[in-house]
């Protein structure tokens, strides 16, 4: 299992319309490594699932592996 705890941004999104959109501004991995820099900090997400997906790609991990904890 993969644990990244994550620091989600829903006002940028809502200052640019996306009222139902978040970003990630901090990204944690499980060793209390700071990946943030290895994520487009400028990406919106629409849900928890959309993100494990997009952290799957980056990180090639399987996404039934990665739990989500918020920041």
């Amino acid at each position: 299992m993969a644990l990244f705890q994550v620091g989600k941004d829903f006002d940028t999104p809502r200052k640019a319309g996306a009222a139902e959109l978040f970003q990630i501004d901090t990204l944690i991995d499980e060793n209390e490594n700071n990946v943030t820099n290895m994520i487009d900090v400028g990406t919106f997400f629409h849900d928890n699932n959309e993100l494990k997906r997009y952290l799957s790609r980056i990180f090639e991990i399987a996404v039934e592996e990665i739990e989500l904890e918020n920041l």
